[in-house]
């Protein structure tokens, strides 16, 4: 990560270029077919990492809990995937 001063700034601000792979299998609009939904959602996505950690917490704090094995196959991909998704946001993947 490069440190830039940009014009009217004192101080620093990195840039960030992550080389992030997607996936053309997911299409643009992947709600529904529908643009806003699908806009809407992508920004909820990019406006929310605080939730999204909390979200996250919580369920890692309460898989010791669950007792029903068909429920327990769905938290442990979730956690890993939101895991990985953050490492590669932060470019630390």
């Amino acid at each position: 990560m490069t440190e830039q001063l940009y014009p009217g700034s004192r101080h620093s601000l990195p840039v960030r270029r992550p080389q992030l792979p997607f996936d053309t299998a997911i299409p643009r609009h992947w709600a529904g077919g529908n643009a806003v939904a699908s806009r809407a959602f992508n920004g909820l996505q990019v406006c929310f990492p605080q939730g999204e950690r909390f979200f996250l917490r919580s369920v890692k704090d309460l898989l010791s809990r669950i007792s029903d094995v068909g429920l327990m196959a769905f938290p442990k991909p979730v956690v890993e995937r939101a895991r990985d998704a953050e490492l590669t946001t932060r470019g630390t993947a």
